[in-house]
């Protein structure tokens, strides 16, 4: 989440928002971090692997973690576990 936030953070910029939602469907609790940057490959690139390492950890946590336009612009970043998974998770 640190990192997903993080990304968030640095494309809103200053005078920029932020909003993380916590919610509950059937497919699992999701984490979304939402921002209103420009949007999706439109931020200067890093060359961190910090996406990539969350992606991993996230689906070694069996969930999964997407990246997609916010309407109105910037991005949605979705990490989203499986409830039936979250005790193995906190072990």
């Amino acid at each position: 989440l640190a990192c997903v936030l993080d990304n968030s953070v640095r494309a809103a910029g200053e005078g920029g928002h932020v909003r993380v939602d916590a919610y509950a469907d059937r497919e699992g609790v999701h984490l979304t971090v939402t921002d209103d940057g420009p949007g999706l490959g439109k931020v200067t690139a890093r060359t961190s692997l910090g996406l990539t390492t969350t992606r991993a950890m996230v689906a070694a946590c069996h969930g999964s973690f997407a990246l997609h336009a916010a309407d109105g612009g910037g991005t949605v970043g979705d990490i989203c576990l499986s409830q039936a998974r979250l005790g193995l998770v906190a072990s």
